[in-house]
């Protein structure tokens, strides 16, 4: 079951794990007239504290995303995230909370446990602790594998892509506008706009985003036989062939001239 929470909702599954997922939520003027519409256009899941795991229960450390909440570690030995009150923020001195105008703002690097790998080195990765990053290596034949945040004898290291920040996103070679990367438990992973196309120059989902064409689509140019129409991220752009080339249709590629009739 979910509750929601501002534009947040956590969601229990069946290993008794929560999930928080963020939601995107676009309003827009309906054309019939009846006011503001909210559309729930994309929402982007992860495991709540990370699943980490903490040695001394009741202990508090601060929020890297939010002054307002902190991770409390369980009497199971896991990290949990709770939410100040209403104008509250998270004293790290104190571990307590106070009102936002008697304290100040704690940034912290990381939340205090996680781990995350190094990109180009399997062996290598990064942990929190005191709420910075700081570096790590696995032993002997060991590899550290992103989704356990773990060293482990029997993960494959180069079967899986790796990303460093969570929730990122990049765009894709698929031929579809609104597919794109998205970096989960440290890997890029697949992922779909609801509403939109994916806007490669912000990184997001954009409903304003044209899609005229998949990437990677071509078509010819009436008149001019040297010159064709190729799709590069959603948009068709003019190009030409080489000296002595025209462009043929069917094979959708750049032939000597003799063989394509103009």
């Amino acid at each position: 079951m979910a509750s929601k929470r501002r534009n947040m909702f956590y969601l229990n599954n069946k290993q008794e794990t929560r999930e928080i997922c963020t939601c995107n939520l676009p309003s827009f003027r309906d054309p019939r007239g009846a006011g503001l519409v909210l559309a729930l256009a994309l929402c982007f899941c992860g495991s709540l504290g990370a699943n980490l795991k903490c040695s001394k229960p009741g202990a508090r450390y601060p929020s890297p995303d939010d002054c307002s909440k902190f991770a409390e570690c369980s009497k199971e030995g896991l990290l949990d995230i709770k939410s100040c009150g209403v104008l509250e923020r998270f004293d790290a001195k104190t571990k307590t909370c106070a009102k936002s105008w008697a304290t100040a703002c704690t940034t912290v690097q990381c939340l205090e446990g996680d781990r995350k790998p190094v990109a180009g080195d399997c062996k290598k990765y990064r942990y929190c602790e005191g709420g910075v990053w700081k570096d790590g290596s696995c032993h002997f034949w060991y590899r550290f594998d992103p989704a356990q945040k773990a060293c482990r004898s029997s993960y494959d290291c180069k079967a899986s892509p790796q990303c460093d920040k969570e929730g990122a996103t990049r765009a894709t070679m698929a031929k579809d506008c609104m597919v794109y990367w998205q970096c989960k438990n440290s890997m890029w992973v697949a992922a779909s706009c609801y509403l939109g196309h994916y806007n490669v120059k912000t990184n997001e989902c954009d409903r304003s985003v044209v899609c005229e064409c998949k990437d990677g689509e071509r078509k010819p140019v009436i008149g001019l036989c040297q010159k064709y129409m190729d799709c590069v991220q959603g948009r068709f752009q003019p190009k030409r062939c080489s000296f002595g080339h025209r462009y043929h249709e069917k094979s959708k590629k750049c032939v000597w001239w003799f063989n394509v009739k103009c």
